[in-house]
């Protein structure tokens, strides 16, 4: 927060609210805040996105779909193709 932008009542208001304030519950709030996010990036460790590539471009889709449709429009791949064949060192 950028004080900078604040007029002079709004920054003494501020300040005012910065001292009433206790600090033992603002430094439970923001540890509350870290755990929240320390949690959030633990999960999005322990699911990683996974992405498939394509053998011939080396483009990266989301979805064996999307992969399979992109083989299919831009390389003319048979719809029957394995996945081994159409994904860059995949096999599902």
């Amino acid at each position: 927060m950028s004080l900078d932008n604040l007029s002079d009542e709004e920054k003494a208001q501020f300040e005012q609210e910065l001292e009433d304030s206790d600090s033992t519950a603002i430094l439970l709030g923001i540890h509350a805040e870290l755990q929240a996010i320390r949690s959030l990036l633990e999960g999005a460790q322990d699911n990683p996105t996974e992405r498939l590539t394509c053998a011939t471009c080396g483009e990266t889709y989301p979805s064996e779909k999307q992969l399979r449709d992109h083989a299919r429009t831009s390389h003319k791949a048979p719809t029957d193709m394995p996945l081994e064949d159409i994904a860059e060192g995949q096999s599902l």
